[in-house]
């Protein structure tokens, strides 16, 4: 009985032993397995070798408060270079340009960005060409009625231009009025001009509302021959027969509401 176990036993103490060498032997092969060798301390870190570290792989690095500070060197920054301003060469025309010439160029400049004018004779890719405006329309007489006539005689000493032909005006005319046919404006005008000048108020007639003549002379004074102060009468010769008609009529009734003693 005592043999069988120390028999046990042997055998018991043998199967652990062989575990125990296995698992050793298991432990050491996996790279998972429980380091048995002695740990290497780490090397303590100096102000003076900022770069030093630990000599053990295994070892967690040391604490923040351990760390040396380190320094930050300062950055330097270029600074962007500034660009190079071209010089604008001034082109030299061909020819001069003319003071009144109305389609100057105006281009920009690529390095201020401002305009520039060129001379019209140079061919510039840069350029725009302005268009100058039309010109204004001729100014035209002011037509008017026998009433107006009448004022403009009174308080401008106006002066009252028959447009009628010669016959017509001396069959009858409006008192006060020259002669100046419409047909022999070319002819005349140079002797009419010299009585009545520029600044001179003219009032243009003809016979009626059918008659262009009279339009058509104060047309010709004003842009041709440089009068100013030029109105027309549409209505004219006979306008004014009507309104001295109308005036005998009121001056008649006058007299019979007012018979003199």
């Amino acid at each position: 009985m005592h043999i069988a176990w120390q028999e046990i036993l042997t055998r018991a103490f043998a199967i652990v032993l062989v575990s125990t060498l296995l698992g050793i032997a298991f432990n050491a092969a996996h790279p998972l397995g429980i380091a048995w060798q002695r740990p290497i301390l780490a090397k303590a870190v100096t102000p003076n070798e900022p770069h030093a570290v630990a000599e053990n792989p295994h070892q967690n690095p040391l604490p923040a408060q351990h760390k040396s500070p380190v320094v930050q060197q300062p950055v330097e920054r270029k600074q962007p270079k500034s660009p190079v301003k071209m010089p604008v060469k001034e082109s030299k025309s061909p020819r001069p340009s003319h003071p009144h010439y109305t389609n100057q160029t105006v281009g920009v400049s690529p390095v201020t960005g401002k305009p520039t004018t060129h001379n019209p004779y140079q061919n510039d890719s840069l350029a725009t060409t302005i268009i100058a405006p039309p010109p204004d329309p001729p100014a035209a007489s002011e037509a008017i009625t026998w009433d107006k006539a009448e004022e403009l005689v009174a308080t401008k000493g106006a002066v009252l231009v028959d447009a009628r032909p010669s016959g017509a005006f001396q069959a009858g005319s409006i008192p006060g009025a020259v002669s100046l046919p419409s047909g022999e404006l070319e002819k005349q005008i140079k002797k009419f001009s010299e009585t009545y000048g520029a600044d001179t108020y003219l009032i243009i007639y003809c016979s009626d509302l059918e008659c262009g003549a009279s339009a058509a002379v104060a047309q010709s004074l004003i842009q041709q021959y440089g009068y100013k102060h030029v109105y027309h009468m549409p209505g004219g010769y006979r306008e004014w027969q009507r309104a001295k008609a109308s005036a005998s009529i009121v001056g008649e009734k006058a007299s019979e509401n007012n018979p003199h003693p």
